[in-house]
């Protein structure tokens, strides 16, 4: 909100909900319109300061408004947008004012203004206006019909607001994810013996600081040093919200506020200095520790490809999924995802062994990858199972891609250590997209149909 709650214009909105506003003007009366129009004129900015003094009091909303700004620009910003969406005269004026709801979509996702919030505002302007009909339409029909109009013009505004709002943060998402992909191209290793460096030398000066009082402020906190600056804004984009980065910080926070301030006090000499600093060193031993962890998992996602068999890991699925479906509601193409399970009861004892379950899979991945086509997706479901997206595919050679999958595989001798070599099955479920939007539902059927398979003995290629 500190960047304007309704403010700008921008380009118009889709043009069914354009047409749905048309439709709400001419369904209400002339004299409801203008009773309404007049009405907010009257009272919109006695409603506006309760709309600030109820956000204000909201704890969460009260960290994207300033006082000062909320007098001198969005109180004006607030009555200019009331006054546009309901003193619009014709319907000529609508797809300029669904232009101007975009544009507030888009600036609500910039600040990330969380959407319950914009709910709140929406709903308790409508009650304060729904509260004030009376005095404008004592016909009790005539109330009715002021009190439809009003929830529909706000519904549609909120409508196009919302959907620009979500636009933007998916877009967000994809561009941030695209430079997590790009920033993670670097050398791993490199980056992260460049952050030893740092926090290494950010301890040599702490220490000379401790003994050459003059130092201490060039010395500063690690927080605030090269490596907490990295780990500020760099470390979230490469680690992505994993627990022990919270970890790291933690020990930050405990260096910078427990053990430095101690450390530098006038009067910490001999015994109590030496177990500060061993505490400092120990503390710093931990971060590099909790780094090394962090880097060694980042670089076995090895940019979001299954450290084993080197195809996608699931992390990516949801969004491929979610993107082919789109496009098969687009285009009318057919679209299957078939299921590929290591059948347990096929699973030689010989796959115990670490190193000989990695080398079956890899040489399954490549065997799986062999038979799919260029425009497939392929991904590392689980522990012993794949998963296929098979693009274009109708339910009939997406069945005939499972049964040669499944018969490549049994007559496949994997090879193992010491050139010793076995054998398994799977079992292949096969699901064609049927049009339902959520994707799980898809996932769901498939994972049934394994169940069935491998509860029937394996080694077979079943529907979902």
């Amino acid at each position: 909100m500190n960047s304007g709650i309704f403010v700008g214009a921008g380009e118009g909105g889709a043009p069914d909900v354009v047409k749905l506003w048309q439709d709400t003007f001419k369904a209400a009366p002339a004299e409801v319109r203008a009773g309404v129009a007049g009405l907010v004129e009257q009272v919109a900015p006695e409603v506006i300061n309760l709309f600030y003094v109820h956000m204000l009091a909201h704890p969460r909303a009260r960290d994207y408004l300033q006082l000062d700004l909320v007098e001198t620009r969005l109180k004006g910003s607030l009555l200019s947008w009331m006054e546009s969406i309901f003193t619009a005269r014709d319907e000529a004026s609508l797809p300029a004012l669904a232009a101007r709801q975009v544009q507030i979509g888009l600036v609500h996702a910039r600040i990330k203004l969380p959407s319950d919030l914009m709910q709140r505002g929406v709903r308790l302007i409508a009650a304060e206006l729904r509260a004030r009909l009376p005095a404008v339409f004592p016909d009790m029909t005539m109330q009715l019909a002021a009190v439809v109009y009003i929830h529909e013009v706000l519904q549609v505004a909120d409508m196009l607001i919302m959907s620009a709002f979500v636009r933007n943060i998916q877009d967000h998402v994809r561009k941030e994810e695209a430079y997590r992909v790009v920033s993670l191209e670097h050398d791993m290793a490199l980056e992260r013996e460049r952050q030893r460096a740092l926090l290494a030398e950010w301890g040599h000066q702490q220490l000379l600081a401790t003994r050459l009082p003059s130092r201490v402020m060039a010395a500063g906190t690690l927080a605030e040093s090269d490596f907490g600056l990295w780990l500020r804004h760099k470390a979230v984009i490469f680690f992505d919200g994993a627990n022990e980065l919270e970890s790291v910080w933690d020990v930050v926070r405990e260096i910078d506020e427990v053990v430095i301030p101690q450390l530098v006090a006038e009067d910490v000499v001999g015994p109590r200095a030496e177990k500060l600093i061993l505490d400092l060193e120990r503390w710093q031993e931990f971060i590099r520790y909790l780094m090394n962890d962090l880097f060694s998992r980042l670089g076995s996602a090895l940019l979001g490809r299954d450290s084993v068999t080197r195809l996608l890991n699931r992390r990516y699925l949801p969004a491929l999924l979610t993107r082919e479906i789109d496009t098969h509601k687009g285009t009318g193409d057919p679209l299957c995802v078939l299921l590929v399970k290591v059948d347990p009861a096929s699973h030689n004892p010989a796959f115990a062994d670490p190193e000989s379950h990695a080398r079956m899979l890899q040489q399954m991945s490549m065997l799986i990858v062999d038979t799919t086509r260029g425009g497939d997706h392929v991904f590392r479901y689980g522990d012993d199972s794949f998963m296929i997206i098979a693009v274009n595919a109708s339910a009939g050679s997406a069945r005939e891609m499972a049964e040669e999958i499944r018969a490549r595989v049994h007559t496949t001798d994997f090879r193992l250590l010491r050139s010793h070599s076995s054998r398994v099955t799977v079992s292949v479920a096969v699901a064609n997209f049927n049009g339902h939007p959520d994707y799980q539902m898809l996932l769901s059927r498939l994972e049934d149909a394994s169940v069935r398979l491998t509860i029937g003995g394996g080694n077979k290629v079943g529907s979902a």
